[in-house]
């Protein structure tokens, strides 16, 4: 899975072969089932899917690029040569970037 989009109580999972599926679930529904199955499971070191903002879980191995001033987050999986530009709010955009950039000494 690439990502989650929320649409009120559905939410669209967008697979990395390109094709996506509409369910009947909020997406905070959704996140707490992916961090009971992270839990239970442990055989990951970290999370695979992050939250970002009100509308997305995007899995965060599939984060190609983050354009704060455009506003856009760039998703890709290489393996089926599919991406995803998102329109993501500057505040969570930021959020996401300071998570990922390393902190200078």
């Amino acid at each position: 899975m690439i990502y989650f989009e929320t649409d009120g109580n559905y939410s669209s999972i967008y697979f990395r072969n390109g094709l996506h599926s509409q369910v009947l679930a909020s997406l905070t529904t959704i996140e707490n089932l992916i961090k009971n199955s992270f839990l239970m499971s442990r055989q990951q070191s970290k999370p695979v899917f992050i939250r970002i903002g009100r509308r997305f879980i995007v899995n965060i191995e599939c984060i190609f690029h983050i354009n704060v001033l455009k506003q856009k987050l760039v998703l890709s999986d290489f393996r089926f040569a599919s991406s995803y530009e998102l329109n993501v709010p500057k505040e969570a955009l930021k959020n996401l970037k300071n998570i990922y950039t390393p902190k200078q000494k």
